[in-house]
This record gives C-alpha cells, sequence and structure tokens, in this order.
C-alpha cells in the first residue's frame, strides 16, 4: 500500500507539473525505457520498466529550475522473482546564473574528475563497472561556480546527507585551469570534521595531437594511502576511438579490488548502428569482464540496444535487450 500511495504521488506531481507548464518558459522531456535480462543460464528473462521524466523551467533570465522524476518496476522472474517498484525525484535544483558565477541549490548530479571508467575524485558517486552509461544519482548540494577566464573555474561545494535533512557530509573547493593545452585541476575536500581530509587532482589533455591522457589522483592525509587512475585514448580515425585505463584502488570507498586494468574501443558503423567493447581485468584472484554492446537507432527517437557480458565467473554472466524511447 505505501509503494502505491508513493507512485500515485509521484503521478499526482508529474501531472501538476504538465499542467502548469507554460509554452517557451518549461518544458518537459525524458525516457521509457523496458529492459529485459537473463542474468544466468537456466533463469527465466527478468523484465524491467524505467520511466524518467525532466523538467526544464526558466523563471527569468537569472533563474532556472531541474527536476527529473523517475520510476521503476521489476516485473519479476530472473534470479529473483520478487517483483519491486521505486517511485523517488532524483534531480531537484534551483539555478542561478550571473555572468561569471552560478549557484545551484538542491539535489542535482555531481561529476568530477577526468577519467574514463574510474573517478577517484568523485567521492560523491557509487562506481559502476559494468554499464559506462549508467545514470548517477542526484545528491542533495549547494553548488557555486565561478569562472574567471575562459578556461579557468573555481568551484565550492556543500553536500548533504540523504538520510539526515541538512547534516552537512562534505565540504570541497575545487580550482580548474588550462594549461598548454591541458585541463588541471586541484581539489581540497573536508568530510564534515573541520580539517582538510583529501587532496585530489586531475589532468587530461593531448600528447602532441597524437593520443589523449588522463590522470586522477586522490590522496587521503589521515590514512597517508591513496586511489589513483591513469588513462590513454586514441582516435583511429572519424568512426573508431581506443581507450585503455588502470586503476589503483587503496582507499577502498566502494568495496572494490585493489588493481584494475580496462581496455575499450567504440565503433560508429553508420550512421544508425554502433559498437562498443570492453575488458576488464582485476586481480586478488585474477578475473575478468567481457562487455560488448550494439546499438541500433529505430528512429529519431528510439534506440534498441544489445548487451552481451561475460566473466571468467560462468554463473555471472548477463545480457539484456533494451528499448528506449524519448519524447
Amino acid at each position: 500500500m505505501k509503494l502505491k500511495a508513493k507512485i500515485l504521488v509521484s503521478l499526482l506531481i508529474i501531472t501538476s507539473i504538465a499542467g502548469n507548464a507554460r509554452a517557451g518558459s518549461t518544458k518537459l522531456r525524458g525516457w521509457l525505457e523496458d529492459k529485459l535480462s537473463i542474468s544466468a543460464t537456466g533463469y527465466k528473462p527478468g523484465d524491467t520498466r524505467e520511466l524518467r521524466l525532466i523538467l526544464d523551467s526558466k523563471i527569468n533570465p537569472v533563474m532556472s529550475f531541474n527536476s527529473h522524476l523517475y520510476g521503476k518496476v521489476f516485473l519479476g522472474e530472473d534470479v529473483t522473482d520478487e517483483k519491486y517498484a521505486e517511485a523517488l525525484i532524483d534531480r531537484a535544483f534551483l539555478s542561478l546564473d550571473f555572468s561569471k558565477t552560478r549557484i545551484r541549490v538542491g539535489r542535482q548530479r555531481l561529476a568530477w574528475g577526468a577519467g574514463f571508467i574510474w573517478n577517484p575524485t568523485d567521492i560523491f558517486n557509487e562506481v559502476n563497472l559494468t554499464d559506462r552509461n549508467y545514470t548517477r544519482k542526484g545528491k542533495d548540494a549547494i553548488e557555486m561556480n565561478y569562472y574567471p577566464g575562459d578556461t579557468s573555474e573555481v568551484t565550492c561545494l556543500v553536500t548533504f546527507s540523504t538520510a539526515t535533512l541538512l547534516q552537512c557530509d562534505n565540504l570541497a573547493i575545487r580550482g580548474k585551469t588550462n594549461i598548454q593545452g591541458y585541463d588541471i585541476t586541484f581539489s581540497i575536500i573536508s568530510q564534515a570534521s573541520g580539517k582538510i581530509d583529501l587532496l585530489g587532482a586531475d589532468l587530461a589533455g593531448t600528447v602532441e595531437n597524437l593520443f589523449g591522457i588522463r590522470m586522477e589522483q586522490l590522496y587521503d592525509i589521515n590514512s597517508r594511502r591513496q586511489d589513483l587512475s591513469i588513462g590513454v585514448d586514441y582516435s583511429l580515425n572519424e568512426y573508431i576511438y581506443l581507450f585503455a585505463e588502470y586503476s589503483r584502488n587503496e582507499l577502498n570507498y566502494y568495496d572494490l579490488l585493489k588493481n584494475y586494468f580496462y581496455i575499450g574501443m567504440s565503433d560508429t558503423i553508420n550512421e544508425l548502428l554502433t559498437f562498443s567493447a570492453g575488458l576488464m581485468v582485476d586481480g586478488n584472484p585474477l578475473s575478468m569482464l567481457l562487455s560488448t554492446n550494439f546499438g541500433y537507432s529505430l528512429s529519431n527517437d528510439t534506440d534498441i540496444t544489445l548487451s552481451l557480458n561475460f566473466t571468467t565467473q560462468g554463473l555471472l554472466n548477463t545480457h539484456y535487450v533494451k528499448l528506449r524511447f524519448y519524447f
């Protein structure tokens, strides 16, 4: 009954937003997705349906509002036949944009770091090693960005715990600039201790117009341990893109192993068909994950994806077909 009530409330919110949207100042968009998956040989397919509604509202030349309403329904089968559903406000923030300053207040998407797969300096999001395109969840925060120049940026950030209202869990300052074509970022993070706990840095650029390089590091002052990622990328031509990345994980924020290596590629076969693949290797003990994805555009607003994933532990193989409709 509680679940049905949450879904009903979310539908009422959506209906109210849509009914009060003003032409030209408010836009409602989103996507609907149906995902049929099989987690292991012998299990029946599992069916998951997701809906994301995105509201963009321009209140005046300075102020705007953005919100994401997210709903998910699992219809059973797969490894477990337990059915469930969830509905939540994934993002809802007010933005104030001035000539050189932007302030955002509310639940918003935070994305720090320059890495492909691993972002040590992004302590605000969980790591999804099986889906590079997963949507990062919103984080309750107050963020202020100041742009002193075309390639420079200073960010002040306060994040709050979602479990306890207005309980600060991170204070952070980040500075970003560009030197000789390389984007360089430094960050200082205090985890509500009142002292500096973490120091971060990342670098991204192109070496002699031949290949790209990305480096990222997070250092814990208290434990004197660090997380590190180093990656390179290369465009073989305008269609084929290659990249590789190594990650050293000592801080273990998300229960990861210590060493990871990833090599991947993407290929735009034609205007409608794309292919991507990646091989991830980790140690202690040695295991591998091979992921392949085929994407096809059925129309301007409809995509279908076939994903095949294989591991050295066969029972952990996961495959799915995903159909997404944009509106």
